[in-house]
């Protein structure tokens, strides 16, 4: 099966520039914070305020000194987006937000929010977890990097056809904590998709595929475990369990179909891997592999 590059599948099925003209809008038309009658855009309050004593200014000796080496004119920022370019610009926006509201949180007197910071604050997070990347803050730099949020969510999702790997990464957006319905729908196909592997799943680990294959057959997924007059698949215990219980079990089935698609995947990794080393030094592979394991110390007396 050919990877699927889960990059060039997000831009195919966001809409990057939208997402831009948002952040814009609130970083250069809506007031951020204010003292007294002394209002601030976010890019106002960061260069006036707080710019000269941030670590990672560098060099720069004003917003716009910092803007021009790394060729922006300001928060505006040419159309057309890819996902890199989204991603520094989001990287942007949110040091400069944490750059803010760092300071007036240890401020707290002299500063009054707008509702803008909690806006930004979400939409922000929201275009990350889109695409499976989230902000992480390092006190020392006092700078906000962008990363993925789950690498195994980006593994399992490259190793799977493009419909798959789009499901996978919908069911780890935060928009779907406490949607059971749609939760049920995702892992229904997520199911169905481990189908085509179920012989090669059994070979290697027959528990893990029957674990998962009982949880979408029992637990209100493919069947419906709720409703009495169904007297074949009913269970009491799935029926009075709280929902946010069952949205855990959910959660947890999700990671063992991720683990069931990459045990494939490196199984054949493991195979290829096998074949090289027998290739390249003429000994078997189980030779080599016990010539390679440490040696047992000797028991002492």
């Amino acid at each position: 099966m050919s990877r699927t590059n889960i990059f060039e599948l997000l831009e195919k099925n966001n809409s990057f520039d939208a997402d831009v003209q948002r952040i814009q809008e609130l970083c250069k038309k809506y007031y951020f914070v204010r003292s007294g009658t002394r209002s601030w855009l976010l890019t106002e309050f960061v260069d006036e305020i707080c710019f000269l004593a941030w670590k990672g200014r560098h060099k720069c000796i004003d917003l716009d000194d910092f803007f021009r080496s790394i060729n922006l004119e300001d928060l505006r920022f040419a159309a057309q987006f890819h996902l890199n370019e989204y991603l520094t610009y989001i990287e942007l926006v949110y040091n400069l937000w944490h750059l803010a509201t760092k300071h007036i949180d240890s401020h707290p007197s002299e500063y009054e929010y707008f509702q803008t910071v909690d806006t930004l604050a979400d939409l922000l997070e929201t275009c990350l977890s889109e695409v499976n990347q989230a902000a992480y803050y390092d006190e020392e730099s006092e700078t906000c990097i962008i990363a993925e949020a789950s690498p195994l969510v980006t593994a399992a999702s490259e190793i799977s056809e493009p419909e798959t790997a789009l499901e996978i990464i919908r069911y780890n957006h935060r928009s779907l904590k406490g949607d059971l319905q749609k939760k049920r729908m995702i892992l229904k196909s997520l199911g169905d998709s481990l189908e085509g592997r179920k012989k090669e799943i059994m070979q290697y680990n027959a528990t893990l595929y029957k674990t998962i294959t009982a949880g979408l057959n029992n637990l209100n997924i493919r069947h419906n475990n709720v409703s009495p007059q169904n007297t074949s698949t009913y269970h009491k215990a799935v029926a009075e369990m709280a929902e946010e219980e069952l949205e855990e079990h959910y959660d947890d089935l999700y990671q063992l179909i991720l683990y069931a698609i990459l045990l494939v995947d490196n199984v054949e990794r493991q195979r290829d891997m096998s074949e090289l080393i027998k290739r390249i030094s003429g000994n078997s592979a189980t030779n080599i592999m016990e010539a390679s394991q440490p040696q047992q110390e000797g028991k002492l007396e």
